[in-house]
C-alpha cells in the first residue's frame, strides 16, 4: 500500500490529521524523485498527479504540478 493510498483511506474515514501527515510524507517522496537532475518523465508525472489529486486540499499545488507535468 502506498502512502498516497493510505492517506486517501485515512481521509475517507475521518482521520484527517493522520491523512495530512501521510500526504506530506508521500508528496515529499515524490518531490525528491522529481527533483533529481535525471528524473524520468514518470517521476514528474507522478508528482504532478499527486499534487492535484491529494485528498488534503490545502496541500494541493496546481502551479507546481503544471511545471512538472510539462517536464513529463
Amino acid at each position: 500500500m502506498t502512502l498516497a493510498y493510505l492517506a486517501e483511506q485515512l481521509a475517507k474515514t475521518g482521520r484527517h490529521e493522520e491523512a495530512r501527515r501521510r500526504t506530506k510524507e508521500s508528496l515529499e517522496f515524490f518531490r525528491r524523485l522529481a527533483d533529481q537532475p535525471d528524473a524520468s518523465a514518470t517521476s514528474h508525472r507522478e508528482y504532478a498527479w499527486q499534487l492535484v489529486t491529494t485528498p488534503v486540499t490545502e496541500l494541493q499545488d496546481p502551479v507546481v504540478a503544471t511545471r512538472h507535468a510539462q517536464k513529463a
